[in-house]
């Protein structure tokens, strides 16, 4: 129990001295505005679409890998840790003082990812409003992510709990909305009923984005097929309308449009005309590396490549995608334990599983969560138990699906990364013109890669 304490206390100081110098270093650049980024799901992909609006036109700061009470103050004085170790952390306390003294970079706007892990401090929103105090804040949404650090408090035998969790979820991140100054601006997702519930405790200036409103004020964006029957995205702003066309991929996943609107919401605030900044997204913008890039697998296959987490609307969404891809071969779910939710696990589990049923020919599986909750539901809905495949190892259900693969199939490949680290399957399914470096996450760090290692190694 002492060394529990102690260990908690020096993280304690450890993340007021990075936080205190954090916000010594931000002084340098007293006239920039900070943005923050939060939401259950699209933060990153918000984040990055909001850069791609914003760089052309701005001196940008861009939070790099780094949402976290940790992770935050760290990247304000340009420091990114590798590997996590005490030698690093020691290396970090030393070089925090000296980037303070040395590093003056200027900068127009500091735009950063604000993610939490549960209610209290430092995991909770209230801790990272500490460390910054954003001008412009956007929230994308709220799903149940992270609902077992919330468990504790709502009733073990209450009703309609995943509800009554995510409405708590919604109230600690709504606090990147609920405590901007009065001078700011407030932009979220007004499709979002847990966000719009939050409106009334808005002081700031409010900017709503929905792809159905009766709102003139709003920003209207919808997903839309394009002459080239390729996905875009039609932005309507007042009396002006602009289409896109992303010709990055051949589908653009329909939960990504409320994405690219927060994005062009922000151009907007900033004074960027809805063409200047509608069309600097479609310039700028491309898909992050393990969050539904659709790749060229082996043999002609097409693969989503979500592997670096997942929760259960993402999961979703991207069921619906494989659903919608003209493949013609078969469609592979290839999937794995969706963490961190909780008395709420054995409720998602069985509802992605009833509507995977209804779109997989075969389904892999990885994790204790799938074989307990999700192969009892698909078989439940009449599937063939033959076609659900079970794995413990990630490495060895890479090495099932390679072998298993047939011309032309379509495959959705994501879990939670924790100890799964999906990017193993994907990388067996990955076109070999295409470079692992390039189009694969977790590929630049040497922590990332001893825990890939250790997976293949136990397979």
């Amino acid at each position: 129990m002492l060394t529990a304490n102690l260990k908690k206390l020096a993280a304690s100081l450890l993340l007021t001295y990075f936080r205190l110098l954090a916000k010594l270093q931000l002084k340098k650049n007293p006239q920039a505005r900070i943005i923050g980024v939060t939401g259950s799901t699209g933060k990153s992909t918000t984040h990055q679409a909001i850069y791609a609006v914003l760089k052309n036109h701005f001196k940008v700061k861009l939070s790099q890998k780094a949402n976290s009470q940790s992770g935050i103050p760290l990247d304000i004085l340009d420091l990114h840790p590798v590997n996590y170790t005490l030698l690093e952390w020691l290396t970090l306390v030393l070089l925090a003082p000296l980037h303070l003294l040395t590093h003056w970079q200027k900068f127009d706007i500091y735009l950063v990812e604000m993610g939490i892990d549960g209610p209290n401090e430092p995991n909770n929103m209230h801790y990272l409003l500490k460390i910054i105090q954003p001008h412009i804040g956007v929230f994308t949404n709220v799903t149940s992510s992270h609902a077992e650090y919330w468990d504790k408090l709502i009733k073990k035998q209450a009703n309609n709990r995943v509800e009554k969790v995510k409405r708590l979820i919604a109230q600690e991140k709504g606090l990147i909305l609920t405590q901007l100054p009065i001078e700011g601006f407030a932009i979220y997702n007004a499709a979002d009923p847990l966000i719009s519930q939050l409106e009334n405790k808005i002081k700031a200036h409010k900017f709503r984005v929905s792809s159905q409103t009766q709102n003139s004020d709003d920003l209207i964006v919808r997903m839309i097929t394009t002459p080239k029957q390729k996905s875009g995205v039609r932005f309507k702003y007042h009396q002006e309308t602009v289409d896109l066309n992303f010709i990055q991929q051949p589908y653009i996943p329909k939960g990504l449009a409320v994405n690219f609107g927060l994005a062009v919401a922000v151009g907007l605030v900033l004074q960027l005309s809805l063409k200047q900044a509608a069309l600097d997204l479609e310039k700028n913008w491309q898909p992050l590396a393990g969050r539904g890039r659709i790749l060229k697998g082996i043999k002609d296959s097409l693969i989503i490549d979500a592997s670096y987490n997942a929760q259960p609307d993402s999961v979703l969404m991207n069921l619906k995608i494989l659903q919608q891809l003209p493949n013609r071969g078969r469609k592979l779910v290839i999937l794995g334990d969706m963490r961190e939710l909780g008395q709420s696990s054995q409720y998602w589990h069985e509802k992605v599983a009833q509507f995977a049923a209804k779109i997989a020919d075969e389904m892999i599986l990885v994790g204790p969560a799938m074989k307990q909750f999700f192969m009892p539901a698909a078989a439940a809905t009449g599937f063939d138990p033959n076609r659900l495949h079970h794995f413990d190892n990630t490495y060895q259900a890479a090495l099932f699906t390679k072998k298993e693969m047939r011309p032309h199939d379509a495959a959705l490949v994501q879990a939670s990364q924790n100890t799964l680290l999906f990017e193993i399957i994907v990388a067996q399914l990955l076109d070999k013109t295409l470079d692992q470096q390039d189009w694969l996450c977790r590929q630049h760090s040497s922590y990332w890669q001893k825990q890939r290692q250790r997976i293949i190694n136990d397979g």
